[in-house]
This record gives C-alpha cells, structure tokens and sequence, in this order.
C-alpha cells in the first residue's frame, strides 16, 4: 500500500513537471552536447555563432563526457592557428569575441566533447546576468536623482565560480562589454575562479584572443588537501 502510494505521488510529481517544463518530455535532456552518430552530424544544422565547416565527423571517441589528457592545450593551439589574422587584428572585441567562441564550438563539435557551457546555456546565464545588471542600472539611477554625486562612478562585481577554458567568461563579458558601452560612469568587471592553474592559464590566453582580457580578471584559487579552497574573498580583495 505504502509503495503504490509513493509511485502515485512520484507519477503525480513527474507529471508536474513536465506539465511546467515541455521540453523535458519531448527532447533529449543530453541534445546540446552534440552527437556521436556520424550520419546525424552530416546533416546541416544552424549555429548559434556561425563556426566555420569542417570536412571530418568528431571521433566517437571523443564524443560526450569523454576525457582526454591535452585537450584543453590542443583547443588553445587549434583557436591560435585559425583564427585569421583580420579577426585577430580587429580592435571590435565584440566581433573578435564572436569569432572565439564560434570555434570553440566548431572544435568540440567536430574534434573533441569539452565540458564548456555551450551556446544553449550560455544564452541563459547571459540573460540571467543582464537582468541584474539592469536592476544594478535602475536602482543606481534612483539612487544618483537624490546624490549631489550623480556622475560618480558606481562598481558592478559579476563573480563566476569555475572558468575552465574562459568559454563561459567570454559568453559573459560580451554582456558587460555592451553595458560597459552605455553606461559609462559605470565600472563592470567580472572575476572568475578556477582551481586548475592550467585552466586558468589557458583560459587567460583564450580571452586575451577573444580581447576581453579588460573585463574579466581570471584568479587561480588553491584546492587545499581537505577539499576546500582558498579564500575567494581574499582573493577578490588581492
């Protein structure tokens, strides 16, 4: 009795949410890793950042939730070797940063599986980030009509936790960089922590490309031996 009362209310409750959340029953929750099957990958399929074509399919191997040792470094070498000279030259770091992450994405989509946020994710953090930035903006006016100091910059921190390559970093600071833009009395910045020094090498290499190395400030965080890591605030305040 007890274990058909739980099933109705695990049914009751899988219902709900697929009630609420559609996509979840018509949709492959693992679809915006890409796929392994060489014949799906031949068909053509949009791209959030137009990544540029390739004549190879990603080795099964590589496919999602593959590891493998390097990966992280070829990436790095694989943007510096074809990104062109123009979009390297180019001081719009709008275009250039678009550039980055549209072969980020062509790598892991024809080379190797990378645990980076994607496009898909990336859309809605960055949306998520623009809403605060948009509160930030409307109380910091409300505040400057009542302030003798109307025209004093004002500080906006974004904090990410995890960097890995700066894919996501860059997806961000592309929001900041507009805000940036049009609200010039204020400061956005944004911080990211990651406990890998070779991540966070790379990625700082990766962002420099991406030329949004003067909105992101990439801090490499000690893991200490019982699993905890360095003060984050300290590393803020450094």
């Amino acid at each position: 009795c007890c274990m058909a009362s739980r099933r109705q209310k695990e049914t009751h409750n899988l219902n709900f949410l697929l009630r609420d959340f559609p996509i979840m029953a018509d949709s492959d929750p693992f679809s915006c890793f890409g796929s392994d099957n060489e014949e799906e990958d031949e068909s053509p399929t949009e791209n959030t950042h137009n990544a540029s074509t390739t004549d190879h399919n990603r080795d099964p191997n590589c496919g999602v939730f593959s590891f493998h040792p390097n990966t992280e470094q070829s990436l790095l070498m694989h943007l510096q070797n074809n990104l062109s000279i123009q979009n390297k030259e180019s001081n719009d770091e709008l275009f250039v940063s678009e550039k980055v992450l549209a072969e980020i994405d062509n790598y892991c989509e024809t080379r190797a599986w990378m645990m980076h946020v994607g496009p898909e994710k990336g859309i809605i953090i960055q949306d998520a980030l623009e809403k605060q930035l948009d509160d930030f903006i409307k109380k910091s006016t409300l505040v400057g009509t009542h302030d003798k100091n109307v025209n004093k910059t004002k500080n906006f921190i974004a904090l990410e936790l995890g960097t890995y390559c700066g894919y996501g970093s860059i997806f961000l600071a592309r929001k900041l960089h507009e805000y940036a833009k049009e609200h010039e009395n204020v400061n956005i910045h944004l911080f990211t922590i990651e406990i890998n020094p070779i991540f966070a090498n790379i990625a700082k290499k990766i962002i420099k490309l991406a030329k949004l190395s003067d909105y992101i400030s990439v801090l490499n965080s000690d893991l200490l031996m019982d699993g905890t890591t360095s003060d984050v605030a300290e590393l803020l305040k450094d």
